[in-house]
């Protein structure tokens, strides 16, 4: 069992990022940092990722021509916590979004009143939403994952159908 001020390795790494982007800083901005500042970095950025931290701190470094507050750093946080090419995409040695359009092709007819295969990807676009998200609860269901207590699946729907709407407004 880890002692209470023993790190993760993930957290470990995390602080490791943040104290050499602030002796970057430090260094590029002639600014050096006491203690206490350095501790109010750290807490305030080791919710992020490495990947989040990397990104927006090099942002701020290309970007900045002063020593960055806490909040100049934040706004530059991207939402993803990890790169895309990172995430595991694939099921069986497949891609997911195969694994779900499957089960798409499968309810298209039921959920929109059309085969899948008739779903033009600019023009109906919001009606593919509609089937993918219904098809990704399904394989959900399938693979014995509650996700209901992730979203409401018909908020989801009415949203889809409100835009749905819309654009049929904005097209006539």
């Amino acid at each position: 069992m880890r002692k209470q001020n023993e790190l993760s390795p993930e957290s470990a790494k995390i602080r490791e990022c943040i104290l050499q982007w602030i002796d970057r800083f430090s260094t590029h901005f002639n600014s050096p940092q006491d203690e206490e500042q350095i501790e109010i970095f750290l807490n305030a950025l080791s919710k992020y990722s490495v990947y989040q931290i990397e990104t927006a701190c090099d942002r701020v470094m290309k970007e900045c021509e002063f020593m960055p507050r806490i909040a100049t750093i934040s706004m530059r946080i991207p939402q993803e916590r990890f790169p895309a090419h990172a995430l595991p995409y694939k099921l069986n040695n497949r891609p997911i979004l195969d694994e779900i359009r499957d089960v798409a092709v499968n309810i298209s007819e039921m959920v929109v009143g059309r085969k899948y295969a008739s779903l033009d990807s600019i023009d109906d676009c919001l009606l593919i939403a509609k089937v993918m998200s219904t098809a990704t609860r399904l394989r959900y269901e399938q693979m014995g994952v509650d996700w209901s207590g992730w979203y409401d699946p018909k908020q989801a729907d009415e949203w889809i159908e409100k835009q749905i709407k819309k654009s049929k407004h904005l097209t006539t």
